[in-house]
C-alpha cells in the first residue's frame, strides 16, 4: 500500500511534459539505438544489452515497430518484439500510441525531445540524431540515438541535462544506460 501511495505522490507531483511540436515522422523513421531506459521498463526489458528499434512506414500509414535486444550480455540470447505505432490525433504526431500483441492495452509513446537532423539514411534525409520518449506521467523513458558513438561524444550531456530539468530524476524514471558498442551482435537492418 505504501508503494502505491509513493507512486501516486511521484506522479501527482510531476510537472507536465510537452511533446515535440510538429514532429516530422519521416525524420523519425529508421534504426535507433536505445541509450537509456527508466527502471519501469525493466518489467518487460530484462537486463537489456544492445537494444535497437527499427521504425518503418506501413502501407496503412502506421509505423512498423521492430524492437530487438540481447539479454544479459552483448552476445546473449536475442529478444525481439514486433508491433506498430499510430497517432490517434493526426494534428499531434508526437503523441503516438504503440501496440504490441502481448500487451493488453496500447501504450503512450510521446516524443518529448529530438536532436538536430544531421544523420542521413535511406528512409529519412536528414534524420533526427537523438530522441527522448516518455508518456504523460513520465514513468516511462527511452533515450534513443542514431549513432551511439556520436551520442556519447556529442549529445550525452545535453540529453541528460534535459532529462534532469524535466523531472526524469526520481527512483522510478531516472535514466539507466543501455550498453551499446562494437561488441554487440545487432540484428540486420530490415
Amino acid at each position: 500500500m505504501r508503494a502505491v501511495f509513493a507512486i501516486t505522490l511521484l506522479v501527482a507531483s510531476a510537472s507536465a511534459i510537452v511533446v515535440v511540436p510538429n514532429l516530422n515522422l519521416t525524420a523519425y523513421l529508421g534504426r535507433w539505438y536505445q541509450m537509456a531506459i527508466a527502471p519501469t521498463a525493466l518489467v518487460f526489458e530484462h537486463d537489456p544489452y544492445c537494444a535497437v528499434a527499427n521504425y518503418s512506414l506501413r502501407s496503412d500509414g502506421k509505423v512498423k515497430v521492430a524492437n530487438s535486444q540481447r539479454d544479459k550480455s552483448p552476445t546473449g540470447p536475442a529478444d525481439d518484439i514486433l508491433g506498430y505505432a499510430y497517432a490517434p490525433d493526426a494534428t499531434v504526431p508526437a503523441k503516438l500510441k504503440v501496440h504490441f500483441d502481448v500487451a493488453p492495452v496500447d501504450a503512450d509513446y510521446w516524443v518529448v525531445a529530438v536532436g538536430p537532423r544531421t544523420t542521413s539514411s535511406a528512409v529519412c534525409e536528414p534524420c533526427y540524431d537523438w530522441a527522448v520518449v516518455s508518456d504523460p506521467t513520465k514513468l516511462s523513458l527511452f533515450v534513443l540515438a542514431r549513432d551511439y558513438n556520436q551520442f556519447y561524444r556529442t549529445y550525452n550531456s545535453t540529453v541528460y541535462s534535459f532529462l534532469d530539468a524535466n523531472g526524469f530524476n526520481n527512483i522510478l524514471n531516472h535514466p539507466l544506460p543501455t550498453p551499446q558498442g562494437s561488441n554487440c551482435i545487432y540484428p540486420p537492418y530490415p
